[in-house]
Protein backbone atom coordinates (compact mmCIF):
# COMPACT_ATOMS: atom_id res chain seq x y z
CA UNK A 1 0.00 0.00 0.00
CA UNK A 2 1.42 3.31 -1.14
CA UNK A 3 2.00 5.52 1.39
CA UNK A 4 -0.30 9.08 1.45
CA UNK A 5 -0.27 12.64 2.68
CA UNK A 6 -3.18 14.23 3.30
CA UNK A 7 -3.49 18.18 4.17
CA UNK A 8 -5.31 21.55 4.04
CA UNK A 9 -3.88 24.00 1.07
CA UNK A 10 -4.81 26.62 2.79
CA UNK A 11 -3.39 26.43 5.90
CA UNK A 12 -0.02 24.54 4.84
CA UNK A 13 0.61 26.13 1.31
CA UNK A 14 4.20 25.34 1.56
CA UNK A 15 3.52 21.83 1.27
CA UNK A 16 2.06 21.30 -2.35
CA UNK A 17 5.56 22.18 -3.74
CA UNK A 18 7.58 20.17 -1.44
CA UNK A 19 5.36 17.20 -1.88
CA UNK A 20 5.71 17.19 -5.80
CA UNK A 21 9.83 18.15 -5.50
CA UNK A 22 9.76 14.63 -3.35
CA UNK A 23 8.73 12.86 -6.42
CA UNK A 24 4.98 12.54 -4.77
CA UNK A 25 1.54 12.67 -7.16
CA UNK A 26 -0.81 14.99 -5.46
CA UNK A 27 -4.62 15.48 -6.24
CA UNK A 28 -6.02 18.59 -5.63
CA UNK A 29 -9.34 18.22 -4.58
CA UNK A 30 -12.59 21.18 -3.48
CA UNK A 31 -13.09 20.88 0.25
CA UNK A 32 -16.36 21.76 0.60
CA UNK A 33 -18.22 21.94 4.21
CA UNK A 34 -22.31 22.40 4.83
CA UNK A 35 -23.79 25.67 4.00
CA UNK A 36 -28.01 26.09 4.50
CA UNK A 37 -29.01 22.49 4.06
CA UNK A 38 -31.22 21.65 1.08
CA UNK A 39 -32.65 18.45 1.67
CA UNK A 40 -33.62 16.61 -1.80
CA UNK A 41 -36.06 13.78 -2.61
CA UNK A 42 -34.94 10.52 -3.70
CA UNK A 43 -35.60 10.04 -7.21
CA UNK A 44 -38.68 7.89 -8.75
CA UNK A 45 -38.12 4.21 -8.93
CA UNK A 46 -34.91 4.23 -6.46
CA UNK A 47 -35.07 4.15 -2.20
CA UNK A 48 -31.88 4.93 -0.50
CA UNK A 49 -31.44 4.70 3.35
CA UNK A 50 -29.37 4.63 5.94
CA UNK A 51 -27.37 0.34 6.54
CA UNK A 52 -27.39 -1.50 9.55
CA UNK A 53 -23.66 -3.93 9.80
CA UNK A 54 -26.27 -7.20 10.26
CA UNK A 55 -28.06 -6.39 7.17
CA UNK A 56 -27.53 -9.01 4.39
CA UNK A 57 -27.26 -6.50 1.77
CA UNK A 58 -24.60 -4.29 3.37
CA UNK A 59 -21.44 -6.45 1.80
CA UNK A 60 -23.45 -5.70 -1.57
CA UNK A 61 -23.74 -1.85 -1.33
CA UNK A 62 -19.94 -1.73 -0.03
CA UNK A 63 -19.62 -3.94 -3.71
CA UNK A 64 -21.66 -1.55 -5.66
CA UNK A 65 -19.24 1.63 -3.96
CA UNK A 66 -16.24 -0.07 -4.58
CA UNK A 67 -17.78 -0.74 -8.25
CA UNK A 68 -18.44 2.90 -8.89
CA UNK A 69 -15.01 4.02 -8.20
CA UNK A 70 -12.98 1.68 -10.47
CA UNK A 71 -13.10 3.91 -13.32
CA UNK A 72 -11.33 6.42 -11.58
CA UNK A 73 -8.10 6.90 -9.95
CA UNK A 74 -10.29 6.93 -6.37
CA UNK A 75 -10.11 4.15 -4.18
CA UNK A 76 -13.71 2.72 -3.02
CA UNK A 77 -14.34 1.84 0.34
CA UNK A 78 -12.14 -0.84 2.42
CA UNK A 79 -13.50 -4.54 3.00
CA UNK A 80 -16.77 -4.85 4.17
CA UNK A 81 -15.44 -6.80 7.44
CA UNK A 82 -13.71 -3.39 8.54
CA UNK A 83 -16.61 -1.34 7.88
CA UNK A 84 -19.09 -3.41 9.70
CA UNK A 85 -16.65 -3.15 12.69
CA UNK A 86 -16.53 0.77 12.65
CA UNK A 87 -20.37 0.50 11.71
CA UNK A 88 -21.28 -1.31 15.24
CA UNK A 89 -18.89 0.99 16.85
CA UNK A 90 -20.93 4.25 15.04
CA UNK A 91 -17.58 5.32 13.68
CA UNK A 92 -19.15 4.49 10.11
CA UNK A 93 -22.57 5.49 9.13
CA UNK A 94 -23.42 3.53 5.72
CA UNK A 95 -26.50 5.02 3.01
CA UNK A 96 -27.43 2.04 0.64
CA UNK A 97 -29.35 3.01 -2.89
CA UNK A 98 -31.37 0.36 -4.46
CA UNK A 99 -33.39 0.03 -8.04
CA UNK A 100 -37.06 -0.85 -7.41
CA UNK A 101 -36.26 -4.76 -7.90
CA UNK A 102 -34.02 -3.97 -4.62
CA UNK A 103 -30.79 -4.06 -5.83
CA UNK A 104 -27.54 -1.60 -4.55
CA UNK A 105 -26.85 0.39 -7.60
CA UNK A 106 -24.40 2.73 -5.05
CA UNK A 107 -24.28 4.23 -1.78
CA UNK A 108 -22.25 6.32 0.83
CA UNK A 109 -20.85 6.86 4.14
CA UNK A 110 -20.17 9.51 6.85
CA UNK A 111 -17.26 9.45 9.39
CA UNK A 112 -18.25 10.35 12.91
CA UNK A 113 -15.64 12.02 14.94
CA UNK A 114 -16.48 14.02 18.06
CA UNK A 115 -18.56 17.20 16.36
CA UNK A 116 -17.22 16.58 13.13
CA UNK A 117 -17.86 13.79 9.99
CA UNK A 118 -16.60 13.08 6.79
CA UNK A 119 -18.88 12.69 3.99
CA UNK A 120 -17.35 10.22 1.29
CA UNK A 121 -17.16 7.07 -0.62
CA UNK A 122 -20.47 8.82 -2.90
CA UNK A 123 -20.97 6.69 -5.79
CA UNK A 124 -23.96 5.24 -7.95
CA UNK A 125 -23.19 2.62 -10.46
CA UNK A 126 -22.56 3.97 -14.31
CA UNK A 127 -25.74 2.88 -15.46
CA UNK A 128 -27.53 4.90 -12.78
CA UNK A 129 -25.69 8.23 -12.62
CA UNK A 130 -27.15 11.51 -13.83
CA UNK A 131 -30.60 10.82 -12.02
CA UNK A 132 -30.12 12.42 -8.86
CA UNK A 133 -29.32 9.52 -6.48
CA UNK A 134 -25.95 10.75 -5.65
CA UNK A 135 -27.69 13.65 -4.36
CA UNK A 136 -30.07 11.74 -3.03
CA UNK A 137 -27.06 9.97 -0.82
CA UNK A 138 -25.61 13.23 -0.22
CA UNK A 139 -29.07 14.54 1.27
CA UNK A 140 -29.76 11.21 3.32
CA UNK A 141 -25.78 11.25 5.05
CA UNK A 142 -25.96 14.81 5.60
CA UNK A 143 -29.41 14.94 7.08
CA UNK A 144 -27.85 11.76 9.37
CA UNK A 145 -25.44 13.59 10.67
CA UNK A 146 -26.85 16.88 11.25
CA UNK A 147 -29.53 15.13 13.23
CA UNK A 148 -26.40 13.48 15.25
CA UNK A 149 -25.71 16.65 15.78
CA UNK A 150 -22.27 16.57 13.57
CA UNK A 151 -20.62 19.17 11.05
CA UNK A 152 -20.21 17.55 7.51
CA UNK A 153 -17.64 17.77 5.20
CA UNK A 154 -16.38 16.75 2.62
CA UNK A 155 -13.82 17.04 -0.63
CA UNK A 156 -14.83 16.70 -4.37
CA UNK A 157 -12.48 15.82 -6.90
CA UNK A 158 -14.27 16.50 -10.14
CA UNK A 159 -16.60 20.19 -11.23
CA UNK A 160 -19.76 17.39 -11.75
CA UNK A 161 -19.55 15.99 -8.13
CA UNK A 162 -18.95 19.83 -6.43
CA UNK A 163 -22.46 20.38 -8.25
CA UNK A 164 -24.04 17.03 -6.08
CA UNK A 165 -23.14 18.58 -3.08
CA UNK A 166 -23.79 22.20 -3.71
CA UNK A 167 -27.44 20.94 -4.96
CA UNK A 168 -27.55 19.63 -0.96
CA UNK A 169 -26.05 22.64 0.41
CA UNK A 170 -22.28 22.46 0.44
CA UNK A 171 -19.77 25.52 -0.04
CA UNK A 172 -16.21 24.95 -1.63
CA UNK A 173 -13.92 26.16 1.46
CA UNK A 174 -10.94 25.11 0.40
CA UNK A 175 -8.49 22.97 -1.12
CA UNK A 176 -7.91 19.13 0.27
CA UNK A 177 -4.40 17.55 -1.32
CA UNK A 178 -3.29 13.93 -0.98
CA UNK A 179 -0.38 13.25 -1.99
CA UNK A 180 0.60 9.61 -2.84
CA UNK A 181 3.94 8.48 -3.24
CA UNK A 182 5.05 7.40 -6.93
CA UNK A 183 5.84 3.95 -7.83
CA UNK A 184 9.32 2.94 -8.11
CA UNK A 185 10.75 0.97 -10.94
Amino acid sequence: MPRALEWVHETTPTLLPAAREAGMSVQECALLRLGRFAPTKTPTGYRVHEMTADDPQTGAVLAAIDASFRDSDRMGPPESSEQKLRMRARLLVLVGAFDTLGRPVGGGMHNPRGDLTEVTGIGTLPAHRGRGIGTAITSILTGTALREGRSPFLSAATRSAVSVYETVGYARVGTACIATENERG
